[in-house]
């Protein structure tokens, strides 16, 4: 029982992986709808939450005006975890909702900021929604900023606390100018009423981002226009609210030329890395620079070149490189065509791939406005639109680029969704696993708009082609400790892939079990699920996630048949009983050649159940005792391992069916004493077997005629119950005298008559017993039926009943 409760102290964690009831979908090719409600549904955003979960957000104008929605889909299977076409973040009935953008909240949901017109001019708004999609703030949303005037171009980043940080343009004056605001995890604007102003400057700025500082401030950048043409400003607000850099901002860009479109990162030490469209030179570049945490540029006073290329070099996107520097992918027409190019630029502002950037795709066509993600190994996710198959539509593909710059996936990326029509705006987050997860939307499938989404997986698979866990059942019949365990095969070993080699079934273990184990050489502790198998000594997994660290053993190896299911009968640690309910957790992998190449089933969960009772106890035997009075019960012991001990019910007839109103005791021991039993009472008793998880055995049974040991003088006058009753055709009555007198014992039917004398005559004091063959005085068998039987002994009279069953 210990061992079982140490474990679910491991397991209950486990439930925020959000895979314990598997509804058995997965990822489809060409994508998952994340909703297909009439209408529009479009301008899709993705954010990956603390689960590892993926949650999508966007425009939906299926009441007639645009409304913001979200879906939660789940990481291995794309699941729609919330109502189906998605959960209402706000409504207004009246006005339209635009530039939803998604973070995640830190503790399994999300907060969604967006701008929206309900009042006749544009109001900045934010709402919170936790792991199961209820909103938990306001209904349709918080203000952020309700002070009259144009607003738009808002974005979010998480403040590292439950809450967030969102910025916007604000035409509160003559400018627009930018403002900031945080807000807590309860929904409170922890800044000044409507935001604080990042720049207030005369001219115009446009288009904020906006990143934490990593200490509950931000960093916001936009294009400015207060000169003659647009550069590029940022601002840093620490976490109260005040400007921690000049006022108005501090420049990054100024030079010649116009700046604009920027994107950036923080730095990992309280600053940020940036970078731009550039026309310094007529013709657009890529440049990029870094500011620090006290403000101070660091790659000189108009940043460094990525890409100057010929033709033009747009839409800059960018990722950090795990160590303080940075990815940036762009839109590039060297070619005379538009390709999409990447370089990495490091802490001190050194390019560290080939000169203006190496080739992520060129194919034929058009290759457009990439988007970027860290894979969490120093490189990147990129993907993008691409025209490669037909000029008039746009696909999705993506590619895999090491910290080399080596590309990791298919030349020119692999298709994400290649539908008929154009899959538009891709966005992108994690998926926590070296992948990534893309949101688009498309007018293909439908006569209309609709959201879509995809996995893209650390190898370049599409979804996760990992085996999925069907079932975890308890084997019938069987005294515990297995389940069976079954799973859907990965898409990856029927054929035509057959990739799949083997398949390893893992069990969950407590953290205390799994050092014990490693310490005394009892296991291995692996952080690679790939090479686990072909340890020396059992295998103990160790995988980290954003819930926290979970320990697996290995249990079994299955070889892979090319199949489209498997199963296996799993022992487990304990069985779960009433006391004791705990469910056994499992994972199974699929593996390759390759032991870098294999993929993890999203956990499941079962009982293991002994299904058998003990034998009944046989030897059951019944004495009258004497000192102390009462009935002593005695039985031979059964031979069951998990045998926990008896238990003793008393009834008034053998038809008595026990149950807690006829317990008498429960004992470990082969003996009872029941002090409460007299011969007049007549009772009856029955015995059973019960093992440790509480399976009863049938019933070992004793009544009144089975009672051994010499009669005593009683103490008074009886006449005990008939036994047994009802009967056929003979039964036996007992009595006892207190002193020697005459005695008439008879036999009546219900009208009183006598039907047969049992007995009449003087008998000496003790105990006696007379049967009744269900026949009268006349010999003749007797109707079925109810009778009674009466006894009268000096001034003792005694009547009972009866019953004849024929």
């Amino acid at each position: 029982m210990r061992a079982c409760l140490r474990l679910i102290v491991c397991l209950v964690a486990l439930a925020l992986l959000g895979a314990f009831s598997p509804l058995h979908a997965v990822w489809i090719e060409q994508g998952v709808p994340v909703c297909t409600a009439t209408g529009f549904q479009m301008n899709a955003d993705v954010a990956t939450l603390t689960s590892g979960d993926a949650i999508v957000v966007w425009r939906d104008n299926r009441s007639g005006t645009y409304d913001i929605y979200a879906q939660r889909l789940s990481r291995g299977g794309g699941r729609a975890l919330w109502t189906e076409n998605g959960v209402l973040i706000s409504t207004t009935g009246i006005s339209n909702l635009y530039g939803q953008q998604v973070v995640s909240d830190g503790a399994g949901g999300a907060i969604i900021a967006w701008y929206d017109a309900r009042t006749g001019y544009e109001k900045v708004m934010a709402q919170r929604v936790d792991a199961d999609g209820n909103p938990l703030w306001t209904a349709n949303g918080e203000y952020v900023c309700e002070v009259a005037g144009y607003k738009n171009s808002v974005s979010i980043a998480a403040d590292g606390a439950g809450g967030a940080i969102i910025a916007w343009v604000d035409l509160r004056g003559s400018d627009r100018d930018i403002y900031v605001q945080r807000v807590d995890a309860e929904g409170n604007m922890l800044w000044t009423a409507d935001g604080v102003p990042a720049c207030g400057m005369t001219g115009q700025q446009y288009d904020p981002r906006v990143v934490s500082d990593g200490t509950g401030g931000g960093i916001v950048a936009w294009h400015d226009l207060r000169g003659t043409n647009y550069d590029i400003y940022a601002q840093r607000i620490d976490a109260d609210g005040y400007e921690i850099w000049w006022e108005d901002g501090e420049v990054i860009c100024a030079a010649d030329g116009s700046q604009s479109d920027v994107r950036l990162i923080p730095d990992g030490a309280g600053g940020a890395i940036l970078t731009w469209d550039d026309t310094r030179d007529v013709s657009y570049d890529v440049y990029a620079q870094r500011i620090v945490a006290d403000g101070y540029v660091l790659w000189g006073s108009g940043g460094v070149a990525v890409s100057t290329a010929a033709n033009s070099q747009r839409t800059p996107r960018i990722a950090s490189d795990g160590a303080r520097g940075a990815i940036i992918a762009w839109q590039d027409s060297r070619s005379g065509q538009d390709d999409i190019y990447a370089q990495r630029v490091d802490a001190s502002g050194n390019m560290q791939w080939t000169a203006d950037g190496v080739v992520v795709c060129d194919e034929t066509n058009n290759q457009m406005i990439p988007v970027i993600v860290s894979d969490g190994t120093g490189g990147a996710i990129i993907a993008w639109q691409d025209q490669r198959a037909n000029d008039m539509e746009y696909d999705l593909y993506a590619q895999a680029i090491d910290g080399t710059g080596t590309a990791r996936w298919a030349d020119n990326g692999v298709a994400l969704c290649t539908v008929i029509g154009t899959e538009a705006e891709p966005a992108i987050a994690t998926d926590g696993a070296g992948g990534a997860y893309m949101a688009w939307y498309e007018d293909g499938r439908s006569d209309a708009c609709d959201v879509y989404a995809q996995r893209v997986e650390r190898n370049g698979y599409w979804g996760y082609p990992a085996p999925e866990i069907a079932a975890v059942r308890d084997v019938p019949g069987d005294q515990g400790g297995s389940v069976n365990l079954s799973w859907e095969a990965s898409r990856l070993d029927p054929w035509p892939e057959q990739l799949i080699t083997r398949y390893s079934v893992w069990r969950a273990i407590d953290p205390g079990q799994a050092a014990l184990m490693a310490a005394s050489g009892a296991a291995a502790l692996t952080n690679s699920p790939g090479d686990a198998p072909d340890r020396d000594v059992p295998a103990i997994r160790v995988e980290e996630t954003a819930a926290g660290t979970f320990y697996w053993k290995l249990i079994s190896t299955v070889d892979a048949w090319y199949l489209e299911s498997y199963a296996e009968v799993v022992p487990t640690l304990f069985d779960s009983t009433g006391a004791c309910d705990e469910r056994h957790y499992f994972q199974v992998i699929a593996h390759t050649a390759d032991p870098l190449l294999c993929w993890v089933s999203e956990p499941d969960s079962g009982y293991s159940v002994d299904n058998l009772a003990p034998e009944a106890p046989v030897g059951l035997a019944a004495a009258q005792s004497y000192t102390p009075d009462g009935m002593l019960l005695t039985w031979s012991p059964n031979a069951e391992i998990d045998l926990a001990g008896y238990r003793v019910y008393r009834g008034l007839d053998s038809g008595f069916v026990p149950g807690e109103g006829y317990l008498v005791t429960s004992t470990p021991d082969t003996t009872a004493f029941d002090g409460g039993w007299t011969w007049e009472a007549g009772y009856w008793y029955k015995v059973s077997a019960v093992d440790i998880h509480g399976n009863e055995s049938p019933f070992a049974v004793t009544g009144p005629g089975d009672v051994t040991g010499d009669d005593p003088m009683p103490a008074a006058d009886f006449l005990a119950q008939n036994y047994p009753n009802p009967f056929n055709p003979l039964t036996t009555v007992r009595f006892g005298l207190r002193e020697a007198g005459p005695v008439r014992l008879g036999v009546y039917d219900a009208a009183g008559r006598l039907v047969r004398s049992l007995f009449q005559g003087r008998r000496p004091a003790g105990v006696w017993t007379v049967q009744w063959d269900g026949r009268d005085d006349g010999g003749r068998d007797v109707a079925s039926g109810m009778y009674f039987y009466r006894l009268r002994a000096g001034n003792f009279e005694r009547t009972r009943k009866m019953v004849l069953l024929r």
